[in-house]
């Protein structure tokens, strides 16, 4: 991890509280928060509604270290087989290095943030304004 690249523990904690992520019950299966970790640095975030394949690839090819998703990889029935469709997803992350972010109902429920309107950019404003007092400089957008 280069000393340009914010710790992946630091920004976690960070949207943890910001998205109040422990008090905003979600659907029966939907895990918020950190899903998949990478090996603790973050350049690049890729903002995106789904965490299906294609984003993967794109986020893959773009050169992201995070995914920050509304919709994460565990929905429903938890862990389940990690085989087909579920083995791709997580191989290409895990090739790649990309942690996985997910808030869905904590996102919709924010007071400040609403999907489609700006999410990504009214979270990176926040980082930033608070980056003096708690994180390095934010990863660069994908």
């Amino acid at each position: 991890m280069s000393t340009s690249a914010v710790q992946l523990s630091r920004l976690v904690a960070y949207l943890d509280e910001y998205l109040d992520i422990a008090n905003i019950p979600d659907y029966p299966g939907a895990v918020n928060g950190l899903q998949l970790e990478n090996s603790g640095g973050v350049k690049k975030i890729a903002a995106c509604t789904d965490a299906c394949q294609a984003t993967i690839d794109m986020a893959a090819e773009r050169g992201a270290d995070l995914m920050l998703v509304h919709h994460g990889l565990y929905w429903g029935k938890g862990l389940t087989p990690l085989t087909g469709r579920s083995y791709r997803r997580i191989r290409r992350l895990l090739s790649n290095d990309i942690a996985v972010y997910s808030a869905h109902l904590p996102l919709d429920a924010h007071p400040e943030l609403i999907l489609f309107e700006g999410w990504y950019d009214k979270i990176n404003k926040k980082v930033i304004e608070l980056k003096e007092k708690t994180l390095p400089p934010l990863p660069q957008a994908v």
